[in-house]
């Protein structure tokens, strides 16, 4: 049976793309950086508290009451949700 010449197309070395004309692009206006962390605050009455970030998976240790950590700002709706948080910033 005939293989319809792929076996030879594989040993073939490829031939690089024609040259293509290239056009200067605008420049982009700075956007503001995206805030990637944020701050909650543990305000509950236990003597520490963890949760798991949502979206991050991440794993958050608040060792006290009044303790603040920096979090991933795609967890935000979630743990805004979870009773002794509080977003700070």
């Amino acid at each position: 049976m005939c293989c319809g010449n792929r076996r030879a197309a594989l040993t073939r070395t490829p031939t690089p793309p024609a040259a293509r004309a290239t056009h200067a692009t605008p420049a982009v206006p700075a956007s503001p950086a995206r805030i990637t962390t944020i701050v909650f605050e543990y305000t509950g009455t236990a003597p520490s508290a963890t949760v798991i970030g949502p979206a991050s998976g991440q794993r958050y240790r608040f060792n006290r009451p009044g303790d603040r950590l920096a979090v991933d700002a795609r967890d935000r709706p979630g743990l805004m949700a979870v009773a002794g948080l509080r977003w700070v910033r």
